[in-house]
């Protein structure tokens, strides 16, 4: 059974993704946060098994998707790194943090 991450800061996708995600009978918990913080310190707590990050966060967030990755893989290295994210720009800067995917 896995626990998954969620970073979303637009609260309609995060809802969705959160039932989406929860209803995979490979899931047994999954945590929902809007912002870069709670992702870093939920990731902390809980080191999830699979984080899904969006990277383009509010102007009100300090850090974005892909920072937040990197202080994500510092405190939770199994974690597997998944970008999801309406935007491809972003694509070739997220391979630093060697994500698992990017959609």
């Amino acid at each position: 059974m896995s626990t998954v991450l969620i970073l979303e800061d637009e609260k309609w996708t995060l809802e969705f993704l959160e039932v989406f995600v929860s209803k995979h009978p490979m899931v047994e918990s999954v945590f929902a946060v809007n912002n870069s913080q709670d992702a870093i310190e939920t990731a902390q707590k809980h080191l999830p098994d699979i984080a899904l990050l969006d990277i383009e966060l509010k102007a009100k967030d300090t850090i974005n998707g892909i920072q937040t990755a990197k202080m994500i893989a510092s405190v939770s290295p199994a974690t597997v790194l998944v970008f999801v994210t309406g935007y491809g720009k972003y694509a070739p800067n997220s391979f630093v943090v060697h994500p698992y995917d990017y959609h």
